[in-house]
């Protein structure tokens, strides 16, 4: 079974290791970042991880559209980090691989929307799926 994937790459992306018990995010930063000298590797061990909160993301533009699925990571000294988990790159059988390591692992997940659930049986393209999901949810309302 494998219990470690990145989403993106090592200059922006996300990585699980249910076998080291980590989440690695790879920031992308900025010029300005970069000469503050911020790290752009932030790695977590899940003990210090209180929850992880499934959220998503919509942009309707005038010439395309664009969605995203971010975690939502708390730790136990009230730091959060917004994690992406999709990226320009993204593969379906990918996205479904993470979502199934993110599922297995110890950490305490908030799936408010059933986003990870939804997102394993979905044969919708990933803004397709994002746009249903935010229909239901306002729909609801």
């Amino acid at each position: 079974m494998i219990d470690c994937l990145l989403m993106g790459t090592k200059k922006h992306g996300c990585l699980i290791n249910n076998k080291d018990n980590e989440l690695i995010y790879y920031e992308y930063l900025s010029l300005f970042e970069k000469m503050k000298g911020k790290n752009p590797i932030t790695t977590l061990n899940y003990s210090q991880i209180k929850e992880v909160k499934v959220c998503y993301g919509l942009t309707t533009g005038v010439r395309f559209d664009s969605a995203q699925i971010t975690l939502e990571v708390t730790t136990f000294d009230k730091n959060k980090y917004d994690i992406p988990i999709t990226y320009y790159n993204t593969q379906r059988d990918d996205l479904k691989l993470f979502i199934q390591i993110l599922q297995n692992s110890t950490l305490n997940i908030d799936d408010p929307y059933n986003i990870l659930n939804q997102a394993l049986e979905t044969e919708l393209d990933l803004i397709s799926f994002i746009k249903e999901i935010n229909k239901q949810i306002y729909s609801n309302k």
